[in-house]
């Protein structure tokens, strides 16, 4: 297959033309190393035959060889920036609490400030100069500044000026101690050895004598140049060293008149002259591919994930898989790469240059989780953890390295309801002996942070039997960040709180990536945009090309005014919407097929609009442009209701009784859910799943607070059964409130035995909620004082009965059971109460009558389930005391306190005197619902009330 010669081949041409084959004296320089193999490759295949290589190096390259400083990490850097700060500036009031984690960020933007000040030769004093002299800057030249710009600068100066408030103050001190911070920041480093990329390369260009180890330098594709760039060129020019080759296209730049004819040509046009290209400008072959023949396509999509979908199929047509290495598929927003690389079909050669985002795999999620143990995770005695964090640690992938006891660790925190395990109870062989270490001290950041990185380690030296490269290397790369950060610490440049560390590890891991390792000369090649500088491609499938994407973070975010910098010649909005002008219209200028993409759906600070590139390519370039939308090609579904049907093997176990039962059983709480909706019933009780129940989580739910209110209640007054209580009788149980809520949170909350183990130091949540608890005890009692004299005849109660009935011709026979919370008897009437406590709120609707208690409709408009629970608790009672008349409560704690409230169960507003009055129907009705449980010709239907699925735990299973 035949392709298009590339800007690469025609400077390997010039070379062997110019030097030969002997190139050991030479030295080619690119804007970046992804162009050395494809350039060593087109050399070979030139010369023909064995030559001496070249050496291939970066501009970065070039400078630090030449300098014997080193160029620091960005996290030390930003250290070190911080601590000059905090020097310089006065940490008095709010400025006394910011902290690195609160500094990183525009810490960030000053280093970039500086390190483009010193790219660009600026002067710092003057750049920083005091507000009182800010009339000196507002003399620029007219062709630096037009008036508007000139206006914004004294309007800016002038404001900042008048020092009437506390924020224009900090900013005049602020600006007035940069040249301070900016001079002992690079003196601080240079003492060390270290600098910052913008200082070391104004260093280097700044050097009066030079050694130059190359006879020549060829540099290769370069666009903007900084003024030390160009200070490097002019001097290696001057000494005959130097040749450059240009890339453009007469499309964007005039060559002989050195003129841009747009902003992709502003910066060649001004080096042309200056710096002359090697190569023949007028050559159209070379600089003249724009205007010829291309199919290009724009393609819309609804969201960047469909743009992916589109790529075997984009790369089945045209013969683009085929094409190997000539064909790119090019990312304007990298944060692709996963979506990417996952619809990318097997079997396809592919060459990966953009790195794989740390943040998303999973050695930075244990990172995440190592630390929330530590912060969120760590309780103040220091000793021991909350169960939520430690669950969630245990349950990571990566644990398996550290103990492969790790999930029966879990299973049995949870089976006990360890809510705040201690290091001890955690520790039960040497990985968790590490994961679960006690810290010497709780907050000591140095301790955490090397704890962090020997957890690591470990995990690195012991899953021998992981050979995943990917695995391996985000391991890695996870240690050396969390090593290098302990060496920070420990050299006294770090000294932040963890919870800091934890916002700053945060933005460390985002701004890491994983890279992916291949031969890049061989296979679809996978890139972002800076990646294919000097490369030309047969094919092109440019994804997310979005305004904002392309160009790329195009914002203004600088300590330095606009008309600052662009009075002084630092980098600005203007040179960055022209470099990527010139990547686009590069890229784009060779190729004879390109298909762009972008989405339509504005969402945050994304925008739907196509890049601004191709909004002007469509309307000034010389192509016509096919345009297509890309759908989803899927239909929503709408979601039908399903119903199972009831088959003998469902009645055969519905009717099978559990462990050591004659007799099936079945709760009034099951009934309930039947009525309320079947289809729920059969997942819960015939296929057996368990409705989610958070067990990690030592934070009380409305389960968990009833569970602990009825233990407590048991507890207060399951000491007084059989007694007659008198209103003083019951008044001395408020003395013995509290100490049954501690037992009721060991037994329910902690699942302790309460004779044996004590109440253990409850968190702020838990100890609101015990406060409640113990308020509505208070009001219990004072609500039977009302009713007393009365006699507790048992509390926490299991009843059961036998129930019979007709089903297709067949007797089948059942068991109604469960546990009634209190029985009593009110002494005055001589009546059986039989009371639910009900914690929750007060229902605004009751039945009216039996019927609606069974009426599916109706069932969770009214508290129906209470109803038939009580009821049949109060049916069951009664025919064991046949002579005294049984009374149904429902007692809402939240009224218990009110003078009139009478918790006795109503109809129509009329107390229920004696559950007799209404046995016949009730019985009746209870037969008609267990007969249609057990008939085979109703099926189990779903709700029709969708309303009730919304907190159902299986709603997702029957739609």
């Amino acid at each position: 297959m035949t392709h298009n010669n590339t800007f690469l081949e025609h400077v390997a041409q010039d070379i062997i033309a110019r030097f030969g084959t002997n190139l050991a004296t030479t030295a080619v320089v690119f804007p970046n190393k992804r162009a050395s193999l494809f350039m060593n490759e087109y050399l070979t295949s030139i010369a023909d035959k064995p030559i001496w290589s070249p050496a291939y190096i970066t501009i970065s390259d070039l400078f630090r060889r030449h300098s014997s400083l080193e160029v620091a990490d960005q996290i030390e850097l930003i250290c070190r920036l911080y601590a000059v700060y905090s020097k310089h500036v006065s940490m008095q009031g709010a400025a006394a609490e910011y902290s690195l984690d609160h500094f990183y960020g525009w810490g960030e933007l000053l280093l970039a400030d500086f390190d483009d000040l010193d790219k660009n030769m600026g002067d710092a004093d003057k750049i920083f100069a005091d507000l009182s002299s800010y009339q000196q800057l507002t003399t620029a030249p007219a062709d630096m500044l037009d008036e508007t710009q000139l206006a914004q600068l004294r309007r800016l100066f002038g404001y900042f000026a008048e020092t009437d408030s506390e924020l224009k103050a900090r900013f005049n001190e602020l600006w007035g101690k940069l040249p301070d911070i900016y001079h002992d920041f690079r003196n601080g480093l240079a003492k060390d050895g270290l600098a910052y990329e913008g200082m070391l390369y104004r260093n280097v260009a700044e050097e009066p004598d030079i050694d130059f180890r190359y006879d020549k330098y060829l540099f290769v594709g370069f666009n903007m140049m900084q003024q030390v760039e160009q200070q490097m060129c002019r001097r290696l020019k001057a000494q005959g060293k130097a040749l450059f080759y240009w890339d453009f296209d007469h499309y964007y730049l005039d060559s002989k008149s050195c003129e841009a004819k747009s902003e992709a040509g502003i910066y060649i046009a001004k080096y042309l002259e200056q710096f002359p290209n090697a190569l023949p400008s007028a050559d159209d072959s070379l600089y003249n591919n724009i205007g010829k023949p291309k199919d290009i396509t724009y393609i819309s999509a609804q969201t960047d994930n469909i743009q992916a979908k589109l790529i075997p199929q984009w790369l089945e047509q045209k013969g683009r898989k085929e094409a190997g290495r000539h064909t790119a598929i090019v990312l304007a927003d990298e944060k692709l790469l996963p979506t990417v690389v996952s619809n990318i079909p097997p079997g396809i050669p592919v060459n990966i240059t953009t790195g794989y985002p740390l943040a998303l795999s999973p050695a930075a999620s244990l990172l995440n989780l190592l630390i929330t143990l530590r912060t969120d995770g760590l309780r103040p005695d220091g000793c021991s953890f909350r169960l939520k964090a430690v669950s969630s640690l245990l349950t990571h992938p990566y644990i398996i390295y550290i103990s492969d006891q790790a999930m029966k660790l879990r299973s049995k925190l949870l089976d006990e309801r360890k809510y705040f395990p201690t290091c001890k109870e955690l520790t039960i062989d040497e990985g968790t002996g590490l994961l679960f270490r006690q810290p010497a001290e709780p907050g000591d950041t140095a301790e955490t942070i090397t704890w962090m990185a020997e957890v690591m380690e470990f995990i690195g030296q012991h899953s021998g039997s992981n050979d995943d490269p990917f695995f391996q290397e985000t391991i890695f790369r996870s240690f050396t960040l969390t090593n290098r950060i302990k060496l920070l610490s420990d050299r006294g440049l770090l000294d932040i709180k963890p919870q800091t560390l934890e916002r700053l590890l945060s933005q460390i891991v985002s701004s890491t990536s994983v890279p992916f390792h291949g031969e890049p000369a061989e296979g679809v090649q996978v890139m972002g945009v800076l990646e294919t500088r000097n490369l030309d491609f047969d094919h092109i499938l440019f994804l997310s090309c979005n305004e904002g994407n392309m160009p790329k973070g195009v914002n203004d975010s600088s300590f330095i005014p606009y008309s600052i910098r662009k009075f002084y010649g630092l980098t600005t909005i203007d040179n960055k919407v022209a470099i990527y002008a010139y990547y686009f219209n590069r890229l784009i200028q060779r190729t004879t097929d390109i298909t762009l993409t972008y989405n339509t759906t504005t969402e945050g600070t994304h925008t739907s609009e196509m890049s601004r590139f191709m909004l002007q390519m469509m309307v000034e370039g010389p192509h016509t442009i096919s345009r297509e939308s890309l759908l989803a090609g899927q239909t929503p579904m709408r979601t039908v209701q399903k119903a199972v049907s009831k088959t003998d093997d469902i009645i055969r176990k519905l009717l099978t009784p559990k462990k050591e039962a004659k007799l099936p059983s079945i709760s009034p709480s099951a009934l309930g859910m039947y009525l309320n909706c079947q289809l729920r019933f059969f997942f819960a009780h015939v296929v057996g799943l368990r409705e989610d129940e958070d067990e990690e989580d030592e934070d009380i739910d409305a389960r968990i607070f009833g569970n602990i209110f009825h233990s407590a209640a048991e507890f207060l007054y399951c000491g007084k059964i059989g007694r007659i209580l008198q209103a003083d009788d019951l008044r001395k149980l408020h003395k013995e409130v509290d100490s049954c809520v501690e037992k009721a949170f060991v037994k329910e909350l902690f699942g302790q035995d309460p004779t044996t183990a004590r109440l253990g130091r409850l968190n702020g949540l838990q100890e609101i909620n015990s406060e409640v608890i113990k308020k509505y005890l208070h009001r219990l009692v004072e609500a039977d004082m009302a009713k007393a004299p009365l006699t507790i005849l048992a509390t926490e109660k299991w009843v059961e009965r036998e129930f019979s009935t007709m089903v297709g011709g067949k007797v089948v026979t059942c068991k109604f059971g469960g546990i009634i919370d209190r029985v009593d008897r009110t002494e005055s009437d001589g009546k059986i109460r039989i009371v639910d406590y009900k914690t929750g709120r007060y229902p605004s609707s009751w039945p009216k009558t039996v019927e609606e208690i069974f009426d599916s409709e109706r069932n969770t408009s009214i508290p129906a389930n209470y109803y038939l629970q009580t009821m049949l608790y109060s049916s069951i009672v009664r025919a064991q005391n046949p002579q005294t008349p049984v009374v149904p409560a429902l007692l809402y704690i939240q009224r218990a306190s009110n003078k009139d409230y009478d918790p006795t169960l109503t109809f129509a507003k009329e107390p229920i005197g004696d559950i007799s009055d209404y046995d016949d129907e009730f019985n009746q009705m209870l037969q008609q619902l267990v007969g249609e449980m057990f008939s085979t010709d109703i099926d189990f239907a779903p709700t029709t009330d969708r309303t009730r699925c919304e907190r159902c735990p299986f709603a997702q299973l029957c739609y």
